[in-house]
């Protein structure tokens, strides 16, 4: 299992190339009435988003993101229940639902504000879902796998507005589970440079790939 902690960029006076991320972060420890819960995706992906508001099963607006940390993996065996959830949002969530429940035993949202700079070195780190979606009439998604998925990561860095993209890490497929269906993603690390600041904090804001309602593609950047 890995630890979540505060990514936060430097504070140097900005320039007006620089650009700033915001948004709200919450560690999420779960009981394990809520791990249990937790354990599909699609029921983990519902009962975060009851606490921004809203109906539980109507579309929201908020920009809901969310990594999952579990327990070890034993041997071949894929990695355990889900233990906390880091998860970011725009706005500050109430997880006093979850509380009530006895879902959670504790969940701590604070305030995020990075700066980042063009030239300014960068370790990412994201679980993402490395899927291609096939165009209209009929669209079909393929897992990529191999090179390919370095490639396709490195090509997301770039777009990104990343320079210089190197030592890219690449764990095997994990996969969870989504109504009995298995999800397959994987985690990344990379080194990258920024080269254009606005595009960078874009892209911490928004999904990385597929399958974000099952905890996919929360980009967390920490200055290198």
């Amino acid at each position: 299992m890995y630890a979540f902690v505060d990514y936060s960029s430097d504070r140097r006076d900005p320039s007006p190339h620089s650009a700033g991320f915001r948004a709200w972060r919450s560690v999420v420890h779960l009981s394990p009435r809520g791990s249990r819960l937790c354990d599909d995706a699609f029921e983990m992906y519902q009962t975060l988003k009851s606490c921004l508001g809203g109906n539980r099963y109507e579309p929201t607006e908020q920009q809901l993101l969310y990594a999952v940390s579990r327990a070890p993996a034993v041997g071949a065996n894929p990695p355990g229940a889900p233990l906390q959830i880091l998860v970011q949002t725009p706005t500050e969530p109430n997880w006093s639902p979850l509380l009530r429940r006895g879902l959670a035993l504790t969940a701590s949202p604070h305030w995020t504000e990075q700066i980042w700079h063009p030239g300014q070195l960068a370790t990412l780190v994201v679980t993402a879902s490395p899927v291609i979606v096939q165009p209209a009439p009929t669209p079909q998604r393929h897992m990529l796998d191999g090179t390919r998925v370095h490639n396709w990561f490195r090509g997301s860095l770039q777009a990104a507005g990343c320079s210089h993209v190197t030592s890219i890490t690449c764990s095997r497929e994990i996969t969870t589970r989504q109504r009995g269906e298995p999800v397959s993603m994987r985690h990344f690390t990379a080194q990258v440079k920024v080269a254009n600041a606005a595009r960078f904090t874009t892209f911490l804001g928004a999904p990385l790939g597929s399958n974000r309602c099952w905890g996919a593609g929360l980009v967390l950047a920490t200055s290198a």
